[in-house]
Formats: C-alpha cells, structure tokens, sequence
C-alpha cells in the first residue's frame, strides 16, 4: 500500500507508547497531506480532538450527531470563560454572570442574561480588574460525548 486512496484505522494507537504513538500520527497526517481519506475509529476522544477534522459519534450503532470537531465543541458550548487576572478578586455576585471558581489569579466565569464576552470584558476593565488572560472554555469531544450519551439514556 504505498498510495492508497482510502485508510481505515481501528484504535490505531492501542498498546502503543509514546515514541511508536508519535510515528503513528506522523504517517497518518502524511498520509492525509498526500490524499488520503482516513476513517478513525476509536473510543480515546482526545486522540480525536488532536488528528480529525470532521466526526461522526455513534453510541449503539445509532448516530448521535455530526460535523467538523469545531463546529460540534461551538454547538455545546456553554458560555464558560477562564481569565487570568492581577490584582483584586472579583465581585461575589452581579445578575450578569456566576463566579464558578476562582484560585490563585484565575477565575472561571458562566455568563447569564445573553451577556457577551465583549460585555464581560468591560464590566472587568470598569472594576479596574488587569486582565492577562481571557480564554472561552470549549467542551471537549469527550464531555460532549458523555453527555449526548447520557441524554440518550434519559430519554
């Protein structure tokens, strides 16, 4: 097989340590680079999250959903923000966004009432807040997952 036209990979990095694992995903971006269509199957979502573009995630033979990895993460997300600041601590409560946790100079955020990222970075700059980081928190494939799986479930 020196050029094939399609490639199907059942858990391909099974068994396999980190030297043997890092050649593995060097042929097959390779192999993607010089055509390749590749199917991937495997239960390691972050093996998922790294090489795929596009997914389809099926829980008992029935598809659950659907789409380029990025589309599927911005379909759940959940309007969750990390920001690394400097200085004082945050306020305990506004109506506008819940305080999830805070630790050390970084807070994770859930904004409410349709408040946009925009909206939360200038009530900060107002409340004199130094911002050094401010990251939207993206579900991974493995929570999104999880919980496509659990709702299945329920229903």
């Amino acid at each position: 097989m020196h050029k094939p036209a399609i490639l199907i990979l059942d858990e391909p990095f099974s068994g396999l340590d980190p030297v043997n694992s890092n050649l593995i995903r060097e042929e097959i971006y390779r192999l993607r680079d010089a055509g390749t269509t590749i199917i991937f199957s495997t239960h390691r979502m972050e093996q998922v999250e790294e090489i795929c573009e596009k997914i389809v995630l099926i829980n008992k033979g029935q598809k659950m959903l659907e789409g380029s990895v990025h589309d599927v993460k911005e379909q759940f997300k959940e309007n969750k923000f990390r920001i690394r600041y400097k200085g004082a601590m945050f306020p305990s409560h506004t109506p506008d966004f819940e305080i999830m946790s805070t630790d050390n100079g970084e807070a994770v955020i859930h904004l409410l009432n349709d408040i946009t990222n925009n909206q939360l970075l200038q009530f900060l700059i107002e409340n004199h807040i130094e911002v050094e980081a401010f990251n939207e928190i993206l579900p991974t494939l493995n929570e999104v997952f999880i919980k496509q799986v659990t709702e299945q479930q329920s229903s």
